[in-house]
């Protein structure tokens, strides 16, 4: 699970979240939510895998996240 930041789209939680924009589609799929959707703040996302754990790492020990 992921919270959704201040004007965070689903492109930027696949990213941070999972490490591969490819995770966009699965992430929609499992929260029934739009690629294109504006996401509220502090909203709960499912996340079901991760794709690049370097990339998310990479995010987490630089406080994007």
């Amino acid at each position: 699970m992921i919270k959704t930041k201040d004007r965070q789209t689903l492109f930027d939680v696949a990213l941070v979240a999972c490490g591969d924009i490819e995770t966009i589609f699965e992430i929609a799929r499992v929260n029934d939510i739009s690629i294109t959707e504006d996401l509220p703040e502090n909203i709960e996302l499912k996340i079901n895998n991760i794709g690049n754990r370097r990339i998310v790492d990479y995010f987490a020990s630089n406080r994007f996240c």
